[in-house]
């Protein structure tokens, strides 16, 4: 079912994609899926993201009580993964963008210090980043003001929007901040409809929310919302609940080119 929810996703982003006159004289790409190399290990909680050459997949639960701390680097090219750096501490559930000005991925949030024991755990405030050329890690004296589990990042213009998730007082964050690398500065902008630990992904200047679900209430959503970054004005797009069932788990929204 987390399949199916998944491509319906997809298939509403290749959809917003297109405008009216190409949608009515083009037809869909075909979809082909194929098996490719296995992770060097099991990996749930984590996050990934792409530069539109390499995959990145970044710390994660490796099961039986054991964590991951590196950013592993997947080729499509070689069908092959490799190891691009240690970030020096677990992180679960985290939020991360590459952004191409500064040839770096930006890991947010998440729950860090953890181990064999996760009383000593807490949401991870700062940023970290990696630079996908040599793999140098750098933590960042910077707060970080979204700081959440479960949230959603994603890149256009260099800069990163960070939505959603939930934050240690126990509720569900519809907040939606900008932060630009460059200036190293966060920009809090009009909240989503609703509160919820939600995928996205960035389409021409416009994020799109797929489902999604508050932990604290219990509620799932159907809505699929799009947020205009240029008005700076969020509108319920679609509820896909005609012809899909709720996203109810945050997938890691990759954008492929």
């Amino acid at each position: 079912m987390k399949i199916l929810n998944l491509l319906c996703a997809f298939m509403v982003i290749v959809g917003l994609g297109m405008n009216k006159s190409q949608a009515q004289t083009k037809q869909p790409a075909s979809i082909t899926f194929k098996s490719a190399a296995n992770l060097p290990y099991p990996l749930t909680w984590t996050t990934s993201v792409t530069d539109g050459t390499y995959i990145y997949t970044i710390s994660g639960y490796r099961g039986l009580g054991s964590f991951s701390s590196e950013v592993l680097k997947y080729d499509p090219q070689l069908n092959k993964w490799s190891v691009l750096a240690d970030i020096g501490g677990t992180k679960i559930q985290a939020s991360a963008a590459y952004v191409p000005a500064t040839g770096k991925i930006y890991i947010m949030g998440g729950i860090s210090g953890l181990g064999g024991s996760r009383i000593a755990s807490q949401i991870f405030q700062g940023i970290q980043t990696v630079d996908v050329k040599t793999g140098k890690v750098e933590n960042l004296h910077i707060l970080n003001p979204m700081a959440s589990t479960y949230g959603s990042a994603v890149e256009w213009n260099n800069k990163i929007y960070l939505f959603g998730g939930t934050m240690d007082k126990k509720h569900t964050l519809n907040s939606l901040y900008e932060f630009d690398p460059l200036t190293a500065k966060f920009t809090q902008l009009a909240g989503m409809p609703e509160g919820l630990q939600a995928a996205g992904a960035v389409v021409d200047g416009v994020i799109y929310t797929f489902g999604g679900f508050d932990a604290f209430l219990g509620r799932q959503s159907y809505s699929i919302n799009a947020y205009d970054i240029k008005s700076n004005t969020w509108k319920k797009w679609v509820n896909c609940l005609s012809f899909c069932r709720p996203i109810v788990f945050r997938p890691a929204a990759i954008r492929y080119l």
